[in-house]
């Protein structure tokens, strides 16, 4: 489940675009971690034609709670960063990387 705020600051092409590419994200991190709930704050600060994006991700689970965050003038970057980051960071929580499960053998 994801919740969003600060979608009302973005316009409505850049809001579903959001939206896309977290639930894109957030089903790759509940494959490894069910149970888990999202919180993607959005901020975006308007300067004259450009816009700075600021993003704030938040990840809860009943054992343990993960907050990213990553800042840009690019849109899609600021968002595949911080997603990217969350990903990062549950892994490495979990130590999920480079697990393989192999039989032991009895001796």
């Amino acid at each position: 489940m994801i919740t969003y705020s600060g979608l009302k600051e973005v316009n409505e092409q850049e809001a579903s675009l959001i939206q896309e590419l977290a639930l894109k994200h957030c089903n790759k991190i509940i494959r490894k971690v069910p149970n888990a709930t999202f919180h993607l704050s959005c901020k975006c600060n308007h300067k004259g034609e450009k816009n700075h994006y600021h993003f704030i991700c938040r990840i809860e689970t009943p054992n343990a709670r993960w907050s990213v965050e990553a800042e840009d003038w690019d849109l899609r970057k600021a968002l595949h960063e911080t997603l990217i980051n969350a990903e990062k960071k549950v892994q490495h929580s979990f130590h999920l990387e480079g697990k393989q499960k192999t039989p032991r053998k009895n001796a």
